[in-house]
């Protein structure tokens, strides 16, 4: 067994995949902020917020869900619909190729 049991370029390497992680695994700015906002937030507010989501039926967001997932649909539909051919220009095109 060799006496170090890594060599530097292991070594090296080894650091920098530790720091790559540490870096990963830390809270993003967008969080340490939201943390930092809802500290700020009064209890009474944070209570009486906590209260509505608890009112919030399932049948609410499912049909909220829906909404969302129908608007979404649509606007792909439209697109679809906008770079999609027709059958007959299809057969249009194959036609005019064998002519040619």
């Amino acid at each position: 067994m060799p006496v170090p049991v890594l060599n530097k370029k292991e070594q090296e390497s080894l650091d920098t995949l530790t720091a790559r992680y540490n870096k990963l695994i830390e809270p993003s700015k967008i969080a340490k902020m939201g943390k930092k906002a809802g500290e700020l937030v009064p209890e009474k507010i944070k209570t009486m917020a906590k209260g509505v989501g608890i009112s919030i039926s399932e049948q609410q967001i499912y049909s909220h869900i829906m909404d969302i997932s129908g608007k979404g649909f649509k606007t792909i539909e439209k697109q679809a619909a906008r770079f999609s051919i027709s059958e007959k220009q299809i057969v249009d095109k194959i036609n005019k190729n064998l002519k040619t």
